[in-house]
């Protein structure tokens, strides 16, 4: 199909967007392929399912003029390119209205039973976690801020007390996840007939152009900690709970597998240059892998396997991510020992007093997983601190390479010498710290390569291999 001429149908362009999946049965996930002259509809079955973990059914219209070539497409017709529309921001007094409501918030107070009082108001400040009352009262708002800190998009999830994400009934007998957007749920509540109040200004001219996942969740920390690696996974929950079982890395969420892709290389546009580690959910491993090798012009990934190696049959099957597997374990297991608790900072102003938690109990304690041999990111180590020598000597008497140096299949250093020198910083200030393994392979996959023994004595182990 050389013309590009179908294209999904947009979320909330009109009433019925999302349809009955013809795979699963899962009503309203389904998003169907249309025409973008004429928007007319292909075939029921063409299209996607939301569901992408679950069910993950995909028909493409390529798909269905190879199946039907008697149905021949008609050529598409010349097209102006549409002009460049502006981006769209919420208004940043909106934006600090909803920095409170956390007694209901139960989300908040799901952090709460895992990290305390103290941690919780850290990462409330730090991620920006607001509350929507609008819709499902006590909701948690994640807002999408870009590296300059304006906020392009809210995301409005409602949780269980466990921490697992709502759901309701719709009119159709149909389950439905309470997820939307900051803009819909404005848009339904000044839309309403007993509504009194003016939709203000700033929602009008957003609504004009609003955006699901321009960026990423929490790219504002990128230019906060522009040293640390980053690691990037699907949903913001699971980047909020990372970051304190793994603070040396920047914690950010692309929002839905499908939403770390090439074909839109301007929500990843903040990582450019930037090591990046992906923590993919189960089933959505291999799909990243491809992507990240696709991707690696535009920074250094490396793709985890540690769910697809340490998850069993059954968690496989329900899509297990990082943060179902962390929230198992008081988070001080992954703490490294040799670092002392941070001092908390002061809590937000408009952040109320948070309950005081009961102590953990001998009945919790005997139904608390059983803490495995070794919790982490990588493989065991020994606790004996890094020898660090031969690598200095070999670099300090080495010259750097003049130009890029392939060092996985999927990732190349553009500056070995700048390379060089940060990681043997990092390493010297994090010897034996979990977080910096990857630092200390990818300078021994660097001496290797150097000494041409690279697929010898030194094969990646702690990271995935595409190759």
């Amino acid at each position: 199909m050389q013309n590009h001429t179908f294209t999904l149908e947009p979320y909330g362009t009109g009433k019925g967007t999302r349809h009955t999946c013809p795979s699963c049965g899962t009503k309203k996930q389904f998003a169907r392929y249309i025409n973008i002259d004429t928007n007319e509809y292909l075939a029921d079955h063409v299209g996607r399912c939301n569901s992408e973990t679950s069910c993950g059914y995909h028909s493409s219209p390529r798909d269905f003029f190879e199946a039907n070539p008697d149905q021949k497409q008609a050529p598409a017709r010349e097209r102006k390119p549409e002009p460049k529309k502006k981006p769209s921001f919420i208004d940043p007094d909106f934006v600090a209205s909803r920095f409170t409501g956390f007694k209901s918030n139960t989300f908040v107070q799901y952090l709460i039973s895992l990290f305390g009082p103290a941690i919780t108001r850290r990462l409330i400040s730090e991620y920006e976690i607001g509350t929507c009352n609008e819709r499902w009262p006590g909701a948690a708002i994640f807002w999408i801020k870009d590296q300059e800190g304006r906020t392009r998009a809210g995301q409005v999830k409602h949780f269980e007390t466990n921490g697992h994400t709502g759901s309701y009934t719709d009119k159709d007998g149909g389950k439905q996840s309470k997820t939307g957007w900051v803009h819909k749920h404005l848009e339904f509540k000044y839309g309403r007939k007993t509504n009194t109040e003016k939709k203000p200004a700033w929602l009008t001219t957003y609504l004009e152009n609003p955006e699901c996942w321009p960026c990423l969740f929490g790219e504002h920390l990128l230019s906060v900690y522009p040293s640390k690696p980053v690691a990037i996974v699907e949903a913001p929950k699971t980047a909020i709970i990372a970051s304190i079982c793994f603070p040396d890395f920047v914690w950010l969420a692309v929002g839905s597998k499908s939403n770390f892709s090439t074909n839109n290389p301007r929500r990843l546009a903040a990582i450019k240059g930037r090591s990046v580690c992906l923590f993919p959910d189960l089933k959505a491993f291999d799909e990243w892998s491809l992507k990240a090798g696709k991707l690696s012009y535009l920074a250094n990934f490396h793709t985890s396997d540690f769910l697809e190696t340490n998850a069993t049959e059954k968690e496989k099957a329900g899509g297990l991510d990082l943060a179902d597997y962390l929230v198992r374990f008081p988070y001080t297991d992954f703490a490294p020992e040799e670092k002392a608790e941070p001092k908390e900072p002061d809590p937000p102003t408009a952040c109320e007093p948070a309950p005081v938690l009961a102590p953990f109990s001998q009945k919790q304690a005997e139904n608390t997983p059983a803490k495995p041999e070794r919790v982490g990111l990588y493989k065991a180590q020994e606790t004996k601190r890094w020898d660090l020598v031969e690598l200095e000597t070999f670099f300090a008497t080495t010259p750097p390479p003049a130009g890029p140096v392939q060092l996985y299949p999927w990732a190349a250093i553009t500056n070995p010498a700048l390379f060089i020198q940060s990681h043997l910083v990092y390493l010297k200030a994090n010897n034996v710290h979990r977080a910096a393994l990857p630092h200390l392979e990818r300078l021994q996959r660097l001496k290797s390569i150097l000494e041409g023994t690279a697929f010898e004595n030194n094969p990646p182990t702690l990271l995935h291999s595409a190759a």
